[in-house]
């Protein structure tokens, strides 16, 4: 963790105010660019995204699944501690925005012990979170969430996995109001549960 790094900001951004984004670019830069290392990582699917796409770095950007997606061969020595089937949400900004492959949760999930990966359908179709979308048009984003914890309770997993906090928030409030099970759960919440074999 770099110390007093700022938001990425996408949220301006994506707002419309290219001013403070701007601004909050130029302060980052003047930080990540004094880093020497082989490549930033990043946990959070939109912030990768805009990390990749708007900011010029002396590293390569790197999502956390992509790493892990680079290292699957070490995956196989991790354990996780009950035998449980995962699902998957392919955030927007992961697939489409930074082209990561759709079956990168499922590679990753593969090799570690105790989790039967189960693909759910549209895992690649929004949750209807699109940062302001769901306070500038709620009816039509609960639409949205309501159709996707409906395919994930159809794939019959014990665990939701995404890889945007944004996309975690709303998928766990439809979970919630549907009165599901499912536990939703970022990448990085599901490995802290593993251990060697």
């Amino acid at each position: 963790l770099v110390p007093a790094q700022k938001c990425c900001g996408a949220p301006a951004y994506y707002s419309g105010d290219i001013k403070t984004f701007e601004r909050l670019r130029e302060e980052n830069l003047k930080l990540l660019q004094k880093e020497r290392v082989d490549c930033f990582v990043t946990a959070c699917a939109t912030c990768g995204h805009v990390l990749k796409e708007h900011y010029s770095l002396p590293a390569p950007v790197k999502e956390l699944v992509e790493i892990l997606l680079e290292n699957r061969e070490t995956l196989s020595e991790w354990k996780y501690p009950e035998r449980v089937k995962v699902t998957w949400h392919n955030p927007c900004h992961l697939v489409r925005g930074q082209k990561i492959p759709e079956n990168a949760f499922a590679e990753v999930l593969k090799p570690i012990e105790n989790i039967l990966p189960v693909e759910m359908a549209t895992a690649s179709e929004c949750c209807g979170m699109g940062g302001s979308f769901k306070v500038s048009y709620p009816d039509i984003s609960e639409r949205i969430q309501a159709e996707k914890v409906r395919r994930i309770k159809e794939s019959g997993a014990d665990i939701l996995l995404t890889e945007c906090p944004g996309c975690l928030l709303n998928i766990a409030e439809g979970l919630e109001k549907a009165g599901s099970t499912v536990a939703p759960m970022h990448t990085a919440d599901l490995l802290i549960r593993c251990t060697a074999r």
